[in-house]
């Protein structure tokens, strides 16, 4: 019968079956600015970027009709603007037949007036189409990873040491190459003058690299006495002194030619005391396998022998 897993007010064992985060690293992570310089159109290119393909298409899909909306409505106060139109709804699919240059020729426009709001909207349609192509290719050729990382970071005893481990996995089986971990602990100190300042320090890694990124990878950092996580020896003392643990991970993801890069935080109530991982790894006909399913699981691993008896 193996180990029990680990239960704590933090971090459920239910929440670690269902492969769920507690909010710690989107507190983390919540930042804003006031008095900024705003640039819109930067702001929305990058925003488009990235949010998901559903919202996307919905985005793209509502502005096409809504602008052909406005046109159509344009068409309609203009007196007998468009001949061969018997009112909206033929100025609606009039502006649609402008806007991608169609020109099926059964209805033209009957004015000056009405011309020139055809060239504005043809102006607009061009352009329209050109940035939504340079959108849709930037998206397409953005290279977004499926990295999974850990729910909680976990120390447990490595070679006789304590040592920071986090696990992250390749969701994608592809192959990433020459893979770069970095992990960096932030926490909040006070200096001599009584100024709170946010310092990060570097976590020397026990192997940073990765030749071949395809299934897990089990990130540690060994906590000796040069280690700045040094004289942390419990979840209590992590969240007293508001430890934040930051890890980023690149590569260079062979499938799309690309750079690509994933990144995470693990808050106090994400970092265990006294845990391992469970193995998530097996060989089944002759393949190498990992379980998803036990990728989250943690097990008692006690740091100490009081803490084994207890």
């Amino acid at each position: 019968m193996g180990s029990p897993v680990l239960t704590s007010p933090a971090v459920s064992s239910a929440q670690r079956r269902r492969g769920t985060r507690t909010n710690a690293t989107a507190q983390a992570l919540a930042m804003r600015g006031i008095n900024q310089r705003k640039d819109w159109f930067a702001d929305a290119y990058h925003w488009l970027l990235n949010v998901s393909w559903s919202v996307f298409v919905l985005i793209i899909v509502g502005g096409y009709l809504s602008a052909n909306l406005i046109f159509a409505a344009i068409y309609t106060l203009i007196p007998d603007a468009i001949r061969g139109s018997d009112g909206f709804v033929d100025n609606y699919f009039f502006s649609v037949q402008t806007w991608a240059t169609i020109g099926y020729g059964g209805m033209v426009p009957n004015s000056h007036l009405a011309n020139v709001v055809v060239v504005v909207e043809s102006m607009i349609g061009i352009f329209g189409v050109a940035l939504l192509t340079g959108l849709l290719f930037a998206k397409f050729s953005r290279p977004v990873p499926r990295v999974l990382f850990a729910n909680c970071a976990v120390v447990s005893m490595y070679n006789g040491k304590p040592t920071l481990m986090i696990r992250l996995a390749n969701e994608r089986l592809s192959q990433i190459v020459e893979a770069t971990a970095h992990l960096t602990l932030i926490r909040e100190e006070t200096t001599l003058e009584g100024s709170k300042m946010r310092r990060l320090y570097d976590l020397k890694l026990v192997r940073d690299t990765q030749p071949l990124f395809r299934l897990s990878w089990t990130i540690m950092h060994v906590i000796d006495e040069t280690s700045p996580l040094h004289g942390l020896n419990d979840d209590d003392s992590a969240a007293a002194k508001d430890v934040r643990i930051s890890l980023s991970v690149m590569g260079y993801d062979a499938s799309v030619g690309q750079t690509a890069h994933a990144s995470t935080i693990y808050g106090p109530a994400e970092l265990l005391f006294g845990a391992r991982y469970l193995d998530a790894m097996d060989v089944v006909d002759g393949q190498l396998v990992l379980d998803f399913g036990k990728f989250h699981d943690t097990e008692d691993a006690p740091l100490s022998t009081s803490q084994a008896q207890a």
